[in-house]
């Protein structure tokens, strides 16, 4: 299997060159690596708490019921520059092993609404499905302290992987759980 999953990116997202996202962005991904650094990986290694979430298209997701297969949570938000540079993975994720992999965009539902959420997913012509976490439930249950983040959990509802940004390791864990 060609991998490709990742694509090189620039050295600095172009969104994040804005006027005003900088420092924004910038705060956001200093938090989410001061925690995963603090925390050790955070959660990983360690059973997912119990969680059942819906996507905007309404489809459920019960993790108890779900571990037929593993499952990708990606939180993230719509003013997030990163999260922005992070879609088109998170697309080809979908695409390339949506069978094998539940993938879910966790918006974090801060200053976000699912209006917004709706116009971003369809500017972009993306359709992985969505769950908008309105009263930061999941992101309290994960521990979430910043935009990116990512969690893949196997089959045994064990966290395997958390980063604040796609990385090297995470490409390997996807191709690694899905094959088990």
């Amino acid at each position: 299997m060609k991998n490709d999953l990742f694509s090189k990116r620039k050295n600095v997202p172009r969104a994040v060159r804005k006027k005003g996202g900088l420092v924004l962005s910038l705060a956001l991904l200093i938090s989410s690596f001061s925690y995963t650094a603090a925390a050790g990986q955070g959660l990983a290694g360690q059973q997912a708490p119990e969680f059942a979430l819906t996507t905007l298209a309404g489809k459920s997701l019960v993790l108890k019921q779900s571990l037929t297969k593993p499952i990708y949570l990606k939180f993230w938000a719509t003013w997030c520059s990163y999260c922005e540079e992070e879609m088109p993975h998170l697309q080809q994720v979908q695409d390339l092993y949506g069978e094998q992999l539940d993938v879910v965009a966790v918006n974090v539902g801060m200053n976000d609404s699912i209006a917004r959420v709706n116009k971003f997913m369809e500017k972009r012509r993306l359709s992985v499905p969505v769950s908008f976490d309105a009263a930061g439930e999941l992101v309290e249950k994960f521990h979430v302290t910043g935009t990116p983040q990512h969690i893949l959990i196997d089959k045994n509802g064990k966290i395997i992987h958390r980063s604040a940004l796609i990385t090297d390791d995470l490409q390997q864990k996807i191709l690694n759980v899905i094959k088990d």
